[in-house]
């Protein structure tokens, strides 16, 4: 490892070819701005004025006119998780993000492009790729009333392996299952998908994750996570055998951890005398492994070490004017060093336009605004994303064909500056990619929270938030109990649960014998002991290669590996064996369904209420029917029974919680069971805390089958609950999805979306949707998250939609619609709307020549039997690739097991992934597969 760069050793490429970038854009102080021209109708809210470039329009032309190369096309879709539309714009226009900039010299851009329903990750995901709106999934973690299980997509092992395989979700194709089926090659960065990447295609970062979310260190997360994704690259580009991704994929997730984490907004106590300047200092060394932006400064020291712009920028100086101006780079605004190695660097902050906190008046509609500084780690995490994009760009840049040969050779030191001053195409895998660089969702300021304990103290906790998270809240004020996780409950205990707080029963079945018959106890205990002897197998593993290093200490070698050896493993002990029982026993069928049939009799023994999960700015209530007497979980409860019966004292506490904006219930809720049809028309009550009510109510056109949306405030509310005005009033109005969203934006609509966001969400028969849903209120979390998404304000349902590739000219991203309303009715034509991110998987598929209707094409023809195979292939792929996963690998060798392998283990792991299915799940009728999304404009 000695001897080579930093990033060189991670990437094998040259990664800090971007900071040549740079020079040009701070030579440079008289970039102009120049507008797009009018907006297309119908009005957007916002205009988009092209970002300033270092170089005039005439040396980029070259660039700017490349036109499709029909021999090698190739999509890459960025995900940017939680890009702020507001402050990406201001960045934008300031130069901060340079990268984005010059792909916008042939592309477009919305500031305005919504999200579905309530932005919740994991279902924007399985949303963006399928171009559907309806998914089985709802958040990262949820409750399935039809098998009475949680499910979280994050922690759960089998639930993990069911998302990230593809094995159960989604039910429909997506851009990956129709490239690959095709026999095109596919590839992706950890991007929470993978049905359909070959296993060496697809980047595994589990450990950069996993110490992301513990450790905060969200921008080594996001550097590894494309250092990974390059590597592939690099290694297909260099294949003599191996064609070309023809798509790809990669997700960047700072600016969404950082908003989790700070919140969007800068903290008034914390501003400094100058507010629009955020400066990070360097942590010792003892500390830097624990420090989220130490990558950023090693990123500063190799730059320095290598000479770079950097480097020439601090041995220059700065002048006074140039630091006023923020234009030391695009990036930073100072750079500063000590002790041989970067000691501190500045970024400017810019102002943005962001929803007050909090409403003071509960009766008012949420859409007051404020100007104020952004949180400077989100803007951080937004300037990383531009420093990976430039990474990816370089990388792109380097495969090239040459006398009909494809060559790698990588870029230039100088990158883009060196480019445009070259004034001539490279033939490079760049020019010939469309971007779609893709917001999933935006975020919101949440400084209000719902949380135990005060997870982040200070001005990041806003003091009238409550010290109690919603089930305990909701048990508190019902008289219902709330157990602690692994708790035994017995006698006639009535209880709320969520995910974090399962009694014994239902956490660990296996540890509870009451329900157990011999067979099963006998069951259980064959579990225990494989688990037991799992455990012992690694121990002694360990030990082996431990003896055979210090073998020269001859017979003391005892006396130093093995109280050593213990002292490491014992601790973990007690949570290994019950995850490994369990895993164990879900792979024994007679076990499974006796576990299903005593968790029923538990819950309707037991349980009053569930909080199923969503984002945390979102929530999902389940309750029982009382429909017989008694509590049942059989089926749902009906509409009346939850209005004016049992559930009525739930709505009741939820109207007086301050956290709550919005409550929608179901009218025909009784009639929603995985199986059976939906009803050919639905509707769905909306109400505030202050009894302000309207109906929403959703129906598919008969000759389209094009859903319908209509609204209107009930005749004797004293108000809107969503502030809709004109178009609620009266006899109400009917849209289409598109025209609903239209008139959101128009209007600035506080609630954006609602009417058909929300519809399409509820008219469902999903298992994992509740029997009341909440979303939260402005300022406000279910948790203790600072800044939040997955709900229907504004600022977290709108984010970026940017597409950059050959031929595409700049201006106004729109999308083409293919239906509009005549009252209730949906009638086939074509107009101008804004786009969603549903549109990106079809102007992905009809980009690379497989059409228009491709997701339906292969939906109706091929995908059950691709399906099938895929899945019935997976746990022989998995084991034949335990090697392959890198960086576990390099977490053994790490820790001092250079020789050890995870395949080692193959014999166990193949035992523990029997619960992996062989076949796919039940699939939707393919005779009414259709797209929910549009194909956006690009000429």
């Amino acid at each position: 490892m000695t001897g080579r760069p930093l990033w060189e050793r991670e990437t094998r490429t040259p990664l800090l070819q971007a900071f040549f970038l740079l020079a040009a854009i701070a030579a440079c102080s008289d970039a102009t701005t120049r507008s797009t021209g009018e907006r297309p109708p119908p009005p957007p809210a916002h205009g988009v004025a092209s970002p300033p470039l270092p170089w005039p329009p005439a040396a980029v032309a070259f660039f700017a006119e490349q036109r499709p190369d029909p021999r090698a096309r190739h999509v890459h879709l960025m995900h940017l998780d939680g890009f702020h539309a507001a402050l990406f714009e201001r960045l934008l226009a300031e130069g901060t993000l340079p990268h984005f900039a010059f792909l916008l010299a042939r592309g477009r851009l919305s500031t305005t492009a919504s999200t579905v329903d309530k932005s919740e990750t994991f279902k924007v995901i399985q949303a963006y790729l399928t171009s559907r709106l309806e998914t089985r999934v709802t958040g990262w973690w949820q409750f399935e009333r039809d098998e009475l299980s949680f499910r979280n997509f994050w922690l759960d092992p089998v639930d993990v392996a069911a998302y990230a395989l593809g094995l159960e979700f989604p039910l429909h194709p997506t851009v990956f299952d129709v490239v690959a089926a095709s026999g095109g090659n596919v590839a992706a960065g950890f991007s929470l998908h993978r049905r359909s990447v070959p296993f060496q295609n697809y980047s595994r970062n589990y450990l950069e994750g996993a110490r992301a979310v513990f450790k905060h260190t969200y921008p080594a997360q996001a550097h590894a996570t494309m250092s990974s994704f390059l590597t592939i690259l690099e290694r297909i580009a260099r294949s003599h055998t191996e064609a070309l991704p023809v798509f790809s994929m990669s997700l960047i997730a700072v600016a969404d951890e950082f908003g989790h984490l700070d919140g969007i907004v800068r903290p008034h106590q914390a501003t400094a005398d100058d507010p629009a300047t955020a400066c990070f200092g360097r942590t010792p060394r003892s500390e830097r492994d624990d420090d989220p932006l130490e990558i950023v400064f090693r990123m500063l020291d190799e730059d320095y070490a290598r000479g770079g712009w950097i480097r020439r920028l601090y041995e220059r100086g700065l002048s006074r004017d140039e630091i006023a101006a923020g234009r030391a780079t695009a990036w930073f605004s100072r750079v500063e060093r000590g002790d041989e190695e970067a000691r501190r660097f500045c970024i400017h902050v810019p102002a943005f336009e962001t929803a007050a906190w909090p409403v003071a008046d509960p009766s008012t509609v949420p859409g007051e605004t404020t100007r104020e500084h952004a949180a400077p780690r989100f803007v951080l995490g937004m300037i990383l994303a531009d420093i990976e994009l430039g990474r990816l760009i370089d990388a792109l840049r380097a495969i090239r064909w040459r006398d009909g040969r494809r060559v790698f050779e990588p870029a230039s030191p100088a990158g883009i500056d060196r480019y445009v001053a070259a004034g001539r195409p490279e033939n490079s895998l760049f020019e010939r990619t469309l971007f779609l660089l893709l917001g999933d969702h935006g975020m919101v300021h949440t400084p209000l929270k719902m949380a135990p304990e005060p997870a982040h103290p200070g001005p990041l906790r806003h003091p009238d938030s409550l010290d109690a998270g919603l089930l305990e809240h909701l048990n508190a004020r019902l008289g219902l109990v709330t157990p602690a996780r692994h708790e035994t409950i017995a006698g006639r205990v009535a209880i709320g649960i969520d995910d974090a707080h399962l009694p014994v029963q239902l956490s660990l079945p296996h540890r509870d014998t009451s329900w157990q018959s011999a067979e099963v106890r006998r069951l259980v205990r064959h579990s225990e002991r494989w688990a037991e002897e799992f455990f012992a197998e690694i121990k002694h593993v360990l030990r082996s290669e431990l003896y055979a290093r210090y073998w020269w200490l001859l017979y003391l070698r005892s006396l130093l590996v093995d109280p050593k050896l213990e002292t490491t493993l014992e601790p973990y002990r007690e949570s290994a064996l019950p995850i490994l029982t369990e895993l164990h026993l879900r792979g024994v069928p007679d076990y499974v369904q006796a576990r299903r049939l005593a968790g029923r009799r538990f819950y309707d023994e037991h349980v009053r209420l569930v909080y199923g999960g969503g984002a945390r700015n979102n929530a999902e209530i389940f309750l029982p029917t009382w429909r017989s007497g008694r509590p049942s979980w059989e089926s749902r409860p009906g509409f009346e029974e939850i209005v004016n019966g049992a559930g009525a004292r739930v709505l009741r506490e939820l109207e007086r919680l301050p956290a709550v904006g919005l409550i929608f219930v179901r009218e025909e809720n009784a009639a929603l069971e995985p199986g059976r049809p939906l009803p050919s028309r639905m509707a769905i009550r909306v109400q505030d805390r202050t009894g302000r009510s309207g109906r929403i109510t959703v129906k598919r056109d008969h000759e389209t089958g094009v859903l319908l949306y209509h609204y209107r405030v009930d005749p004797a509310s004293p108000g809107d609950p969503l502030g809709y005005g004109e178009p609620a009033r009266g006899g109400g109005t009917w849209g289409t999805y598109e025209e609903w969203n239209d008139r959101s934006l128009e209007e600035e609509h506080a609630y954006h979306n609602a009417v058909a966001g929300m519809g399409s969400y509820l008219y469902s028969p999903n298992p994992s949707i509740g029997d009341i849903t909440i979303v939260h209120a402005q300022g406000w979390n279910f948790g203790d998250n600072s800044g939040g998404h997955g709900g229907l304000h504004r600022e977290e349902k709108l984010s970026v939609l940017m597409v950059s590739g050959p031929g595409i000219a700049p201006g106004k991203l729109m999308a083409v619609a293919r239906h509009a309303s005549q009252g209730d009715r949906a009638v086939p034509t074509r107009w101008l709307t804004h786009p969603t991110v549903l549109d990106a998987a079809p102007t992905a598929l009809a980009w690379l020549g497989f059409g228009e209707t491709a997701l339906t094409d292969f939906a109706r023809r091929g995908f059950p039997e691709y399906l099938s195979v895929w899945v019935a292939a997976q746990q022989e792929d998995i084991l034949g690739n335990l090697d392959n996963v890198e960086n576990l690998n390099q977490a053994l060798r790490e820790a001092g097991f250079s020789e050890l392998r995870i395949s080692r283990f193959r014999e166990r792991l193949a035992r523990l992934l029997e619960f992996l299915p062989r076949q796919p799940p039940p699939l939707p009728d393919a005779a009414a597969a259709r797209v929910d999304g549009n194909l956006l404009a690009l000429e």
